[in-house]
């Protein structure tokens, strides 16, 4: 039973169709029905062979029966009155008496003609099979037969799963060098970079030395006073006088706050696996770029610092026969899906950018679950995690 449960799971996998665990149920379910039918019907058979058994025993009782009765010698059937007809009407009753006894005790008579062939009976019902008998000693080893056709070729297996990546083996010499490529197509546009820290203010340039003052002319002498008239009115005000000297420049003050720039770019240090069945937060350990200190290369989470817009892009490189379902989650809720299905004996890597208001405290992270016929699945270490503050 379990044999043909195999071949079954095996002409599946062949076709391509996915076994489940309720498929592989169901078919336990079927054989076990099968197996009770046929137990029914083992037990059934044995009841007709007991019913046969005593058929065939009353069949020889009745058998026995009829070649008794034909052993009979004489005719004994026949009635006392034509037994009585056959003795002389003469006779007393005492030789009548005494002929019935001699009639009655006749000689055997001769042997009869063979009669009538009788018509074929019945075929009897078939007798079952005995039990198998006890193995024979092997026979002696026969000579080598004649190499048999080749047969045709079977059909592909299964793909068998990504083998663990072996131990790097010890550098080859540097080989010569090749010819020039072909001038691959232009890239697509890469992410827009960070913006710079803004610079220190430069150096103001310290005042040249004041002019020369010029020399005093000579005092002339001194008038005649003239009369005193009484106090007149006051006169108009004079014109202003020259611009006086520039004075000497001040200290330079303090370096004034530099301006608020937040984000990270992180990839993962090593491939992950995944278990079938749940979520898993996306760590990505490995920090290449960092301005503040809002995101935890140890937790995989993003917690806001600065409230503002972000822009938010993820990557995963999923392994072959992989099917990943990934997800940007901001305090637990989704804000955005990626899913990356690896091809048979390749990797496959897809990648996602988000536009997300944050407030003071919000949390940002991956969350991945795999989706797939096998156990786990696994996420390369070409994976990456990316966010910036695009404005407050």
């Amino acid at each position: 039973m379990y044999v043909i449960l195999i071949f079954v799971l095996f002409i599946t996998a062949m076709k391509g169709e996915a076994v489940t665990e309720k498929d592989f149920q169901d078919l336990q379910n079927q054989m076990m029905t099968l197996k009770n039918i046929f137990q029914h019907m083992v037990s059934e058979f044995g009841g007709l062979r007991q019913q046969h058994s005593r058929l065939e025993y009353r069949y020889q009782t009745l058998s026995e029966e009829i070649r008794n009765i034909r052993r009979i010698p004489g005719d004994l059937s026949q009635p006392d009155e034509l037994r009585d007809c056959q003795t002389p009407k003469s006779l007393t009753e005492t030789e009548r008496s005494t002929s019935r006894n001699t009639l009655t005790q006749g000689h055997k008579g001769e042997k009869g003609d063979t009669g009538l062939r009788g018509p074929k009976g019945d075929n009897g019902i078939s007798g079952f099979n005995g039990d198998d008998g006890t193995d024979g000693p092997p026979g002696q080893k026969g000579e080598k037969g004649v190499i048999g056709l080749r047969g045709p070729k079977g059909d592909n297996g299964i793909p068998g799963f990504n083998g663990d990546d072996g131990i790097d083996g010890t550098p080859g010499q540097k080989g010569e060098r090749g010819d020039v490529g072909l001038s691959g197509p232009k890239g697509d546009n890469g992410i827009p970079g960070l913006n710079g820290q803004k610079g220190e203010p430069g150096k103001s340039c310290d005042a040249g030395p004041p002019g020369h003052h010029g020399s005093q002319g000579v005092d002339g002498p001194s008038g005649p006073r003239g009369p005193h008239d009484p106090l007149g009115s006051h006169g108009d005000a004079g014109p202003p006088g020259p611009r006086g000297f520039e004075g000497d420049s001040g200290s330079h003050g303090p370096v004034g706050m530099q301006g608020t720039n937040v984000g990270f770019s992180a990839r993962m240090s090593h491939q992950n696996q995944l278990t079938k069945g749940r979520a898993h937060v996306l760590t990505f350990q490995h920090v290449q770029v960092r301005l503040g200190s809002d995101y935890n290369p140890a937790s995989g989470v993003f917690t806001c610092g600065v409230p503002g817009t972000y822009v938010v892009t993820w990557a995963l490189e999923a392994g072959s026969t992989t099917y990943i379902q990934s997800s940007l989650m901001k305090n637990g809720s989704e804000i955005g899906q990626l899913t990356v299905t690896g091809a048979i004996g390749a990797p496959n890597t897809g990648s996602q950018m988000v536009l997300v208001n944050l407030g003071m405290g919000d949390d940002l992270y991956i969350s991945a679950t795999p989706v797939n016929l096998y156990n786990s699945a696994i996420i390369k270490d070409g994976s990456t995690f990316t966010a910036f503050l695009l404005h407050r």
